[in-house]
């Protein structure tokens, strides 16, 4: 292994154990009850099973293989602005992560106090699952709860009425908006300075990884309102997500990018425009969906989970070795202290195949989620 693998594998590393704070947390809050550990589990996948698995992986190879000896050879005032443009960027992405405390519906163990939540959401949830309740019944119930699981307004109502792991989840929010700000602002280098280049196999396939976020965070968001849809129109930080999406997709398809990001990509879209489309016109068919997850097995669960991880781990570990190994041959005749010029013939071809168009489409499409969602529910 080259040392750039080691440094990416250290860093995956670290953002694990970051990340396995929430279902820690999480057994200990709800001991005792293992069948509602089980559950929410399944149905919180972005922290349970994405974060911890997935994210890491790709943010251990964008730190990694990011240019820092290019970034410190940069000019003073290049520099100083490199470093405000990154100051930016942190202060809208712990923003935006703050907000996220404001979501209409918080889970019931997020709250120091669980019982009467907990107990509320599953007499909540079985009444909409087990009947056909009427629209203006769903919204009472739904009120009812909200009622006894305000929102946190502020970061000292979540220190005083939070649990260990609403905690847990606003530092891994805080944590994974840094690291998709630091991801924005390494593409915005190489359009402010020549001299500093990307490694575009490299962000291709971690801009890829990101965006599975997509799916995973509209599935849980389902299913913790009680299987609609209707609140992500104030959901406002996935839409600001999905702009950053744009400008990570717009990226690796103007440059040389890998086919894993662009399979990663088509999925992650389509399956964002089936669950929006199924959640307006055949809201039952999802049903079965939450009734399939929440009725599997643990060990079936986990085999799936296994199986999906694994599967990620093992291409994108492929592409960071692969890279590592070209980087180790095409840098061994140019001087370390030197930074790499880019020329014109290293410019990658632009846009202008039919399926660099279509996947621009796709990503058009999953970013416009959000405001597509709220014109079907307020219609």
């Amino acid at each position: 292994m080259t040392p750039l693998t080691y440094w990416s594998l250290w860093i995956s590393l670290a953002y694990f154990l970051a990340a396995i704070t929430y279902p820690i947390s999480l057994l200990v809050k709800l001991r005792g009850d293992t069948s509602e550990v089980i559950r929410w589990l399944k149905n919180t996948p972005t922290f349970t099973i994405y974060l911890p698995f997935v994210f890491s992986l790709g943010a251990g190879a964008l730190l990694a293989f990011f240019p820092w000896d290019e970034f410190v050879h940069l000019c003073f005032p290049q520099l100083l602005l490199a470093i405000g443009l990154l100051v930016v960027f942190l202060g809208l992405a712990i923003f935006v992560a703050l907000e996220d405390l404001k979501r209409p519906i918080v889970e019931p163990f997020m709250f120091r106090s669980h019982s009467d939540q907990l107990r509320q959401e599953k007499e909540i949830r079985g009444a909409i699952k087990d009947s056909c309740v009427a629209s203006d019944v769903r919204v009472s119930l739904v009120k009812q709860y909200k009622a006894i699981a305000p929102p946190f307004q502020s970061l000292g109502c979540l220190r005083t009425d939070g649990s260990r792991t609403a905690i847990a989840a606003c530092g891994l929010n805080i944590l994974v908006a840094v690291t998709v700000a630091f991801l924005l602002w390494s593409l915005s280098l190489p359009i402010l300075f020549n001299t500093i280049t990307l490694p575009h196999h490299i962000i291709a396939v971690v801009i890829g990884i990101f965006c599975i976020w997509f799916p995973l965070r509209l599935y849980a968001e389902w299913y913790l309102h009680f299987y609609s849809l209707q609140d992500l129109k104030r959901y406002y930080a996935f839409g600001l997500i999905s702009v950053a999406a744009i400008i990570g997709a717009t990226f690796y398809v103007f440059h040389e990018g890998g086919g894993l990001a662009k399979v990663i990509s088509y999925t992650v879209s389509g399956i964002m425009a089936l669950i929006v489309i199924l959640g307006k016109f055949k809201p039952q068919w999802l049903h079965i969906v939450a009734d399939v997850v929440d009725e599997m097995p643990a060990r079936w669960f986990a085999v799936y989970a296994i199986l999906i991880v694994l599967s990620l781990m093992i291409m994108v570990g492929a592409t960071i070795v692969t890279y590592s190994d070209r980087c180790v041959v095409n840098g061994a005749g140019r001087s370390s202290s030197q930074p790499h010029q880019r020329t014109t013939g290293e410019r990658t071809k632009g846009p202008g195949t039919f399926s660099e168009c279509l996947i621009i489409c796709l990503f058009f499409f999953g970013s416009l989620a959000q405001p597509i969602v709220s014109h079907l529910s307020d219609g």
